[in-house]
Formats: structure tokens, C-alpha cells, sequence
């Protein structure tokens, strides 16, 4: 009796034991789990918000592009001497000083030119301050310098640390060196901010990409981080976020808890990797983020600190102090059927496991589902949406089928008036309609075959080929056979496979459908005159000149030798007369390589609700043949 005693109270201790560590780990990892999200928001708004910059940089670069006075002057610095460099220097700051404020609205800091030797060309911030070296300390500079490509990214500076797009400068097939175009954190702060409140955001950099690159008279801009000796702070003389951050007394609170535990956080700033450090304090929870920033040599170079609330981890914390009450009394309650049950759960883990490895050694995705819940999944279907384990994925989906991506060349649940019933309809369905599209963790879509065979009951096995490479040679195949050779416009044969969608789309909410016939003006006496291959030249001209000129629902089909349909969507005649108007003057203004200029008769007609799309197709033949006839270069409407 004693040993049973002995036996029972070792038993029970183990047991407790581990129900310790499992709530332990569990509160652990509801926690974790959070914060997991909580950072991964972050960092998506991040490079959101980085990549609609981008897009920005790059419209502020066409339109310098486009500025010839600007590019002229750009060539004649390249080739000035000394003296006549700060002239030259002092006319592109005056050219586009008004365009350098327009751009501080939008919270460009830097606007910098470069040198194509990587020299401080013209910095709009500091104009006085120029002909330093950079292409050593800057790798945004070298890449566009020296291998002529774009770059961004964050970067230090011999003034300012910012976000960069930088570009070079190819004008008349020379390279006239770079420009840049710089964003502030406080700019990256405030759209955060935006889209995700917080308590506070700041950014602290690494000795090495602040203090260490800037001049020596720009040292007093930065200041020691209270995080560590090896990070600084913008101060309060050119950081509006710093400035606010230091009057804020929860971040005040916050950075005296960072002090005490200084030691744990070097120690996971050392690895240079994103972390969460949840918290509670004065029954307060809370969450410090430490978000990784990368430098363009893809090297760690700051953190941006996210302090934000965390309630849910007092209701975690409160939550697993029920459950560690609860059931250390259970234990007690279900010790005498520990041995039945534990002898049931070897048998089931036993099947279990021999499932699992089972499905982990096929090479497909397999899983068992009753179609609506998974029941099982192989290590192939972990790897392809980046989760550890089922879990995670039920989270957010019960069913794979919530991952079809819709579109009309695969199947996916909008085809169906049941969603529930789809593995009942693609079991019926031939192997070449049961494809599918689903999008993995490397953030490109990938195509799979289904095969479905019954498990048991109204268990299926569900198993995905990725048949990814097949299926995009098939639509690269088909893209080819839609597009004309020569000017890569679409052709007929897209006009008739599609023409029945693009009626019911571009007619939808009180919108029209407008067919346009194009032709060039007086086009065999270019051929006649120059040949055949300067009259295939003026044919990619024109198609680049009309795509200039149009809108992105136009539609241009080359519909044989000179002449092209366009489609429109349109909401008015009047709409429409102004569009073609400006497409005419478009092609009259444009001055072709050889021939200079020629001129185009438009022809065109809006669609007849119901009527056959070649009765549409007549009216503007025979609008173009009116504008042909009554003297070309002009626009007739039927």
C-alpha cells in the first residue's frame, strides 16, 4: 500500500508537473502568437508604405526624365570645368527649386544629384555643400553609378540617414550620373501611425550607419540611444518624432523599464534580428517591437521601436490562471483512469504518427478533409503556406478550398452556387478542369491538379500536383498567339476570343462601349519612299505614341497593315470626341525617327445594345472611309 502510495504522489507530481510546463508554454505561445502578428503588421505596413513611396520616387524620376532643360544641363556639367560647374549648378537649383518644395510637401528630405563618378553633385537640402565623394561610403550610389541600376532602400549619409530611391541618369544614351530622392522617418512615422496607432514609433540607428558616416559638423545631430551605446537617435533639432517621443510620459515609462533590463535587450539586439518584448507594468501589458531595417548592402543597420498597448496579455495571463487552477484539480479527479487512457492515447498516437509519415513522404500536398475541415496535412502542404504546424492554418481557413485564388482559367468556389459541395463537383469534373490556383509562402501562385479518393466515411484524401511549369509555358504559349509580332499589340484573334467579355464589361453601370478603326494617313508613300522596314519602325512608333496617349481600359488591336481597332469604355460622345481628339493630336505632334510626321484618320462608332459586334465594326469602317474622304488627318463619329 505504501509503495502504491509512493507510486500514486510521484505520479501526481510528474503530472502536475507537466501540466505546468504545458500551460506554461501554452500562455507562452498565445503570446508569442500575438506578438507574431502584432510585428508582422508592422512590418507589411513598412514596406507598404516604403513601396507606395517607391512608386512616387518613380514619377518624380519620369518627370525629370522628361525635362530637357534639366538633362541638357546635366550634360554640359559633365564636360564644365570647375568654374562653370557652380554656374551650371546654380541654374538646375533654380530650375527646379519650385519642383524640390512641391516634393518637402510630400515629405521628400533629400533631393540629391550625383556625378557619374559618384560625387556630390547638388544637394537641393544643402546646396552649399557639394563635390564630396560618396561612391565609397554609399552603395546606392555605386549601383547607380557604376552598374547604372536603381536602388533603394535605407541608407546613412554624410548628413541625413533616410529611406533612398535612387536612379541614374541615361539621357540620349549617355549616363550623366544619379539622383536621389530621400525619405525622413518622420515621413515612415506618420503614415504608420495611420495605419496602425500606436503609443510611439522610433527609429534607432547603428553607430556605424549615423554618427560614424556623417561630417564631422553634423555630429551634433545625432544623440546616444537609451537602449544601447551602439545605437543614436536623430535629436530633437531635426526629428519632429524625437521631439514628441520626449514629452510623451508613457514612452518616458516605458524606456525607464528598457534601462533596468538594458542587459536582455542587448542581448537580443545583438543577433540583429526583429523581436517582440512583451511586458506588463502597473497591470498594464504592453508590447516593445524591434523591427530589423536592413541598409542596401542588405546589412542590419536600425531598428524601427514600435511601443505599443498589449490588454490581451492581463486576459492571457488570467486565463491560464483559471486553467492551471482547473485542472490541477482534474488532476486528482482523473488520476484512477490515467492508465486506461493513457493506453488509448499510445494507440492513437501510434496511428496517428503512422498516418503522418505516411502523408509526409508523397510528394504532392496531401491532406484528409471532410472538404470543409482538415483533419490531416504532410509536411508538403507546412512547407508551401510557411507554417509550423494545422494549427496555425485553422486559425484563419477551415478549408483549403478558402485559398483558391479566383480566377476564371482555374476552379475556385465562385463557380459554385454551394460552396460546400466542391469537392462533390470536381471529383465529377475532368483532370483537365480540376486545377486549381493557390498563392504559398514565396508569394507566387502556383497551379495544382486534384486527385480525390475516399478515406473513410465522408473523409476524403485530397492530393495537389503542382503543375506550376506547365501551365504557365500553356499561357505564355497562348499570350504569344494573341499578340501581333511586330508591334506586340493584340490581334485579331484576341479581338474574337474575347470581344463577348468586353462587351458585357466595359457596358456595366450606364458605361458604353466604343469601337475605333485607326489608320495611317498616306502610309504606302512612307513605305515607297523609305521601305518596308522604316514603315515597320513608324508602326512601333505609332503603337507607343497611342499608348502614351490613352487611358489603361484602352484596348489598341492591330487589325492588319496600317491599320488598328481601338476599344473604349466610355460615359458620354462627348467623352469620347475628347479622347480621340487628343489621340489625333498626339499622333500630328510626334515627331517619327526619318519620316518626322505623319497623321491618322479615326473612324469610329459606339456599340448598339444587342446588335452583332461586326455591325459596329461596319459604322466605324465606314466613319474612317468619310474621314479618309473629306480630306484625312480628322475624326468622323457614326
Amino acid at each position: 500500500m505504501k509503495k502504491q502510495f509512493i507510486v500514486s504522489s510521484f505520479l501526481l507530481f510528474v503530472l502536475a508537473y507537466i501540466v505546468y510546463e504545458f500551460l506554461h508554454k501554452s500562455k507562452r505561445n498565445d503570446v508569442m502568437y500575438l506578438t507574431t502578428k502584432s510585428l508582422q503588421m508592422i512590418n507589411t505596413s513598412y514596406t507598404s508604405i516604403l513601396n507606395t513611396y517607391k512608386v512616387s520616387a518613380q514619377k518624380d524620376m519620369n518627370y525629370l526624365l522628361e525635362n530637357e532643360a534639366v538633362m541638357e544641363l546635366l550634360k554640359e556639367f559633365k564636360y564644365a570645368s570647375k568654374s562653370q560647374k557652380n554656374l551650371i549648378r546654380g541654374k538646375i537649383y533654380r530650375l527646379l527649386y519650385k519642383q524640390y518644395k512641391t516634393m518637402k510637401n510630400l515629405n521628400i528630405r533629400q533631393f540629391h544629384f550625383h556625378t557619374p563618378e559618384g560625387k556630390s553633385l547638388l544637394r537641393f537640402h544643402k546646396p552649399s555643400q557639394s563635390g564630396d565623394s560618396l561612391i565609397d561610403s554609399r552603395e546606392s550610389i555605386r549601383v547607380a553609378n557604376v552598374l547604372k541600376k536603381k536602388m533603394s532602400g535605407f541608407e546613412g549619409g554624410r548628413i541625413y540617414s533616410g529611406f533612398r530611391y535612387v536612379f541614374p541618369i541615361l539621357y540620349q544614351g549617355e549616363h550623366l550620373g544619379s539622383v536621389e530622392f530621400s525619405i525622413a522617418f518622420e515621413s515612415i512615422e506618420k503614415e504608420l501611425n495611420e495605419v496602425l496607432p500606436s503609443l510611439g514609433y522610433q527609429l534607432i540607428l547603428s553607430k556605424r550607419e549615423s554618427y560614424d558616416k556623417v561630417f564631422d559638423w553634423h555630429k551634433d545631430y545625432f544623440s546616444k540611444s537609451i537602449i544601447s551605446k551602439e545605437y543614436y537617435i536623430e535629436n530633437p533639432k531635426i526629428s519632429l518624432v524625437t521631439k514628441k517621443l520626449q514629452n510623451n510620459p508613457m514612452i518616458k515609462k516605458l524606456e525607464e523599464y528598457i534601462k533596468i533590463h538594458r542587459d536582455i535587450i542587448n542581448s537580443k539586439i545583438q543577433v540583429k534580428q526583429s523581436f517582440t518584448l512583451p511586458l506588463v507594468l502597473d497591470h498594464i501589458g504592453y508590447m516593445i517591437h524591434f523591427i530589423d531595417i536592413k541598409n542596401t548592402k542588405n546589412i542590419h543597420a536600425a531598428y524601427i521601436v514600435a511601443y505599443s498597448n498589449f490588454d490581451e496579455i492581463i486576459e492571457i495571463n488570467q486565463k491560464y490562471m483559471i486553467f492551471f487552477i482547473l485542472l490541477s484539480t482534474a488532476i486528482f479527479l482523473i488520476f484512477f483512469l490515467i492508465v486506461i487512457v493513457s493506453r488509448q492515447l499510445h494507440i492513437l498516437s501510434f496511428q496517428k504518427e503512422n498516418l503522418q509519415h505516411l502523408l509526409d513522404e508523397q510528394e504532392n500536398i496531401v491532406l484528409l478533409s471532410s472538404g470543409e475541415l482538415i483533419t490531416y496535412a504532410n509536411q508538403k502542404f507546412f512547407n508551401f503556406f510557411n507554417i509550423k504546424k494545422l494549427d496555425e492554418f485553422l486559425v484563419d481557413y477551415k478549408c483549403i478550398c478558402d485559398k483558391f485564388i479566383e480566377d476564371d482559367r482555374f476552379f475556385h468556389l465562385g463557380k459554385l452556387e454551394d460552396p460546400k459541395s466542391w469537392v462533390q463537383v470536381i471529383r465529377l469534373l475532368p483532370k483537365s478542369k480540376s486545377i486549381v490556383a493557390m498563392m504559398g509562402q514565396d508569394l507566387q501562385v502556383h497551379s495544382f491538379s486534384i486527385s480525390i479518393s475516399i478515406y473513410e466515411h465522408d473523409i476524403y484524401i485530397l492530393s495537389f500536383s503542382d503543375i506550376s511549369a506547365t501551365m504557365i509555358e500553356q499561357m505564355e504559349l497562348r499570350e504569344k498567339t494573341l499578340h501581333d509580332k511586330l508591334t506586340n499589340t493584340y490581334n485579331r484573334e484576341y479581338f474574337e476570343q474575347n470581344i463577348e467579355q468586353i462587351k458585357i464589361d466595359y457596358t456595366k453601370i450606364g458605361n458604353q462601349l466604343a469601337l475605333c478603326m485607326l489608320d495611317i494617313d498616306f502610309f504606302k508613300k512612307v513605305n515607297d519612299t523609305y521601305g518596308h522596314d522604316i514603315g515597320d519602325k513608324v508602326l512601333i512608333e505609332l503603337v507607343d505614341t497611342i499608348n502614351r496617349s490613352s487611358r489603361k481600359e484602352d484596348i489598341l488591336i492591330r487589325w492588319g497593315g496600317e491599320e488598328f481597332i481601338i476599344i473604349f469604355k466610355i460615359h458620354s460622345q462627348q467623352g469620347l470626341t475628347l479622347a480621340l481628339e487628343n489621340l489625333r493630336l498626339s499622333i500630328e505632334k510626334h515627331l517619327f525617327n526619318r519620316v518626322q510626321n505623319i497623321t491618322c484618320s479615326l473612324g469610329c462608332s459606339i456599340y448598339i445594345k444587342n446588335e452583332a459586334i461586326e455591325r459596329t465594326i461596319k459604322r466605324a469602317d465606314e466613319a474612317l472611309y468619310m474621314a479618309k474622304d473629306s480630306g484625312r488627318n480628322r475624326i468622323i463619329i457614326l
